[in-house]
């Protein structure tokens, strides 16, 4: 990377400052890329402010933000998908850019940007953080999503100037492609909410779940495995993000009655405070089914455990197993959850272990991996 300062407008459907995990991703990825010379501006979504782009300047760590408002509605979202004129406006209004990095962005609009960027003599790069299943969902959603997904993974990206990827699958599938720099999610450490006071919590095992049950993780078995656990020893199991109702709604092979009272569901939390119960928790959990999609993504909540120095019992997949040998609190599930859990269960109960916080993801130790990036 050469070292006079160039300006690069960071593109895509993140909620700063911390209102999705994009947001986490992107902030660290600016970070980096500032202490490296460069001037970093966001262009992401809110789901709140409806005023034109340029009124919605703001600043958030030192850097310049904007926002275009999120879809409400099935009209609007053609021109959320095609549009590139709030690009264009930020770029003026900035006074020029050298390089437009596109966070998952959306085919149509990567690809105007594509021209356009080349015919003004500007790269266009991508951070590329996912790669979808939309069999499982609805028709309409499949029609929509489906061709974009398949020409932005397929065609697009590797038709532009440079790619940062999340993942070690992806770094294989764009293997050939000039200028691929790996990434997973990163932190930064010195951020006060590494900081939050742990939660209360008594003698017993304490296990957290965080995420989005019904979309990748699979609660249900996590659930039943901590509830197998609680008839040997004392254990409780703290679910953020889903309630009681909504679990069940999703898990109908459950009534309330089989649910025991060492699992308590808190529903969504304020980041924040979901760090805090990660923090005071002895172990957290990643299970997922080995698919493209979770290989080819990172599991930020593994960042998360291991900045805070909690355990984590995760499925065989994404890099997970790389880091085993630099994360002594990892398990790999190697055949059964319930099995792993009374594992670990049996061998914590009355140990009250010190944590061990690690700065592996903290974004100042991938210096390196971004030097060599062509801007």
């Amino acid at each position: 990377m050469k070292q006079q300062q160039k300006t690069v407008l960071y593109v895509g459907g993140f909620e700063l400052p911390d209102k999705n995990a994009a947001a986490h991703r992107v902030l660290a990825v600016g970070k980096l890329l500032r202490d490296q010379g460069c001037r970093v501006v966001f262009l992401g979504i809110s789901h709140t402010d409806t005023r034109p782009v340029l009124e919605t300047r703001t600043e958030v760590d030192g850097f310049v933000c904007y926002a275009v408002p999120y879809p409400k509605t099935l009209a609007q979202w053609p021109e959320y998908l095609a549009d590139i004129r709030p690009v264009r406006q930020v770029i003026e209004a900035e006074g020029g850019v050298d390089a437009v990095l596109c966070y998952n962005h959306p085919a149509a609009a990567m690809a105007r940007l594509r021209r356009e960027c080349h015919r003004q003599g500007r790269r266009i790069l991508a951070d590329c953080t996912e790669w979808y299943n939309v069999r499982a969902v609805s028709p309409l959603f499949k029609l929509v999503k489906g061709p974009d997904i398949c020409l932005r993974m397929r065609v697009l990206q590797k038709r532009l100037d440079g790619l940062i990827v999340i993942s070690r699958y992806l770094q294989r599938y764009y293997g050939a492609c000039p200028h691929v720099v790996y990434l997973p999610p990163l932190v930064d450490t010195t951020d006060a909410k590494w900081r939050c006071e742990p939660k209360p919590r008594g003698p017993e095992v304490a296990f957290v779940y965080a995420g989005s049950p019904g979309r990748k993780d699979k609660l249900d078995e996590i659930v039943a495995a901590v509830t197998a656990a609680a008839r040997q020893c004392p254990c409780r199991l703290w679910v953020i993000g889903a309630t009681r109702e909504e679990f069940l709604r999703l898990n109908p092979q459950y009534n309330g009655a089989s649910i025991p009272d060492c699992v308590a569901f808190l529903g969504r939390l304020p980041h924040v405070e979901s760090l805090a119960y990660l923090k005071s928790a002895d172990c957290s959990f990643i299970i997922r089914d080995n698919t493209r999609t979770n290989n080819a993504g990172f599991p930020t909540k593994f960042v998360e455990a291991v900045t805070v120095g909690t355990d984590v019992i995760a499925s065989d997949i994404s890099d997970l197993r790389e880091y085993r040998d630099r994360v002594p609190g990892l398990m790999i599930v190697e055949r059964d959850v319930t099995q792993t859990v009374l594992q670990y269960a049996a061998e914590h109960t009355g140990r009250t272990g010190q944590k061990h916080p690690q700065t592996i993801f903290d974004y100042r130790n991938w210096q390196d991996a971004i030097r060599t990036w062509e801007l």
